[in-house]
């Protein structure tokens, strides 16, 4: 996902909340690429939380980073 976190999914109905991941290199890079691709599937209420590493290469005012720290 060219260095950006996983995209979190909070499943509504079991309450949980899972990881999907992608390693496909970012587009544009190379010419001819092919890409993996994946269905997911949602419920009603479910949501996805999607973030840029440009939010997490932000700084404070002392310039430090807010940072993905995993898991």
């Amino acid at each position: 996902m060219a260095g950006h976190p996983a995209i979190l999914h909070y499943r509504a109905a079991t309450k949980e909340i899972s990881e999907l991941s992608c390693l496909n290199m970012p587009l544009g890079m190379f010419d001819q690429q092919n890409f993996d691709t994946a269905s997911v599937h949602c419920a009603p209420d479910d949501l996805f939380l999607i973030l840029t590493d440009g939010l997490l290469e932000v700084t404070n005012a002392k310039g430090e980073e807010f940072t993905h720290t995993g898991k």
